[in-house]
């Protein structure tokens, strides 16, 4: 995955959130040709998401080189620089890892780390709520024009 190879490339790092918000910006050009609305989501990975909840599974993979490489790699950080980016261009990012690290019951299946029913059900009722944010704002600049 990508943070596997930051993790080996570290130089590439920012050229990475460069692409990433570069991509991103070419889908808001998108959206605003076709007249919908835009708005990039972060869902965070098990190990990035509920880490305390996952920590004895992905201890155990590769004989330890994943708690190395979540020690030794930040994607709060990349994430964080990918958000703050897209934000200075105005771009409003969905980002789930506060409402999954909150959660008290795990989200995502033990067996291939993907979420499970409750976590999709979270990030169903996360969408909900933003889709009518970014709704509200549709109405809000019709009633402007």
């Amino acid at each position: 995955d990508q943070a596997a190879y930051f993790l080996v490339n570290p130089r590439d790092r920012e050229i990475g959130v460069q692409v990433w918000v570069a991509l991103a910006m070419e889908m808001q050009r998108q959206c605003e040709a076709w007249g919908c609305a835009f708005r990039p989501i972060y869902l965070p990975p098990a190990h990035n998401g509920q880490p305390e909840v996952f920590a004895e599974e992905l201890g155990t993979i590769a004989d330890g080189w994943f708690e190395l490489y979540v020690e030794l790699f930040d994607l709060d950080q990349l994430v964080d620089a990918w958000i703050a980016d897209l934000e200075t261009h105005g771009v409003q990012v969905l980002d789930l890892r506060p409402v999954i690290r909150d959660a008290t019951e795990p989200l995502y299946w033990t067996r291939d780390l993907h979420l499970n029913l409750g976590g999709n059900a979270m990030v169903a009722d996360a969408l909900d709520d933003a889709t009518r944010d970014v709704a509200e704002l549709a109405v809000r600049r019709s009633d402007d024009e």
